[in-house]
């Protein structure tokens, strides 16, 4: 706030000096990271709910359940504020680094959350839903976990880093990594169990049919064989 205060006192003075120096005004490198502080609000919420969007428009095609979409969604929207807890517990800044990390999450976490409720769904729909959620989880709970493995092994040479930057890319991937393979792992299927979409039993029918109904239906489309007659 400081940054951004002292910015616009600059900006207020050159605008005092417009009728003496017509033209002038001030500028510093610094004024580019001041900046950022007074749009950088703005620009996350957006570029997030654009994302969120297309995620939403894409889980629709996948999925095609509106409840299967709306738990992903739902996810996502936990792994976020996780992430924002995240900014405090590792003490950083709202930045242009902290938010390319944010919106870069977005595509990351619903990697996880995606192929487990597509997973859940391709199970047998007339399966109790905590069953289904078993099978899901141990169909595709195992490349779910690698996949969460190999990017923290990918990111963890960034912890070592002497730029600040690229420590701070750590810390926030770190961070989804973490929250992203939980909640893909762990909170997902839980909550597929409980409010997952199940088969409306009304809407399928099963049919007894009796032996000797099958029997006698043989016997009548079977070929006759004609005795003859000598």
């Amino acid at each position: 706030e400081e940054q951004v205060e002292g910015l616009e006192e600059a900006e207020k003075l050159t605008e005092k000096w417009q009728d003496a120096l017509p033209g002038s005004f001030m500028s510093s490198g610094a004024y580019i990271f001041f900046d950022q502080y007074r749009i950088i609000v703005a620009q996350m919420t957006s570029s997030i709910g654009l994302c969120l969007g297309a995620v939403t428009v894409i889980s629709a095609l996948i999925l095609g359940h509106p409840l299967s979409v709306l738990t992903v969604i739902i996810v996502l929207g936990l792994v976020f504020v996780d992430l924002m807890g995240n900014i405090v517990l590792w003490d950083l800044d709202l930045n242009s680094i902290s938010m390319i990390n944010l919106v870069m999450a977005v595509g990351l976490v619903v990697d996880y959350s995606m192929h487990m409720a597509h997973n859940f769904s391709l199970q047998d729909s007339m399966l109790p839903r905590k069953q289904r959620a078993e099978l899901a989880v141990r169909e595709i709970g195992q490349p779910i976990f690698l996949g969460v493995s190999t990017t923290f092994m990918a990111i963890l040479p960034l912890a070592f880093s002497s730029s600040q930057a690229f420590r701070v890319f750590f810390k926030m991937f770190f961070g989804i990594v973490v929250a992203g393979g939980a909640h893909g792992l762990i909170f997902l299927p839980v909550l597929l169990s409980l409010l997952g979409p199940s088969m409306d039993g009304s809407s399928t029918e099963v049919v007894k049919i009796d032996n000797a109904e099958v029997l006698e239906s043989n016997s009548e489309h079977s070929p006759k064989v004609a005795k003859g007659t000598s």
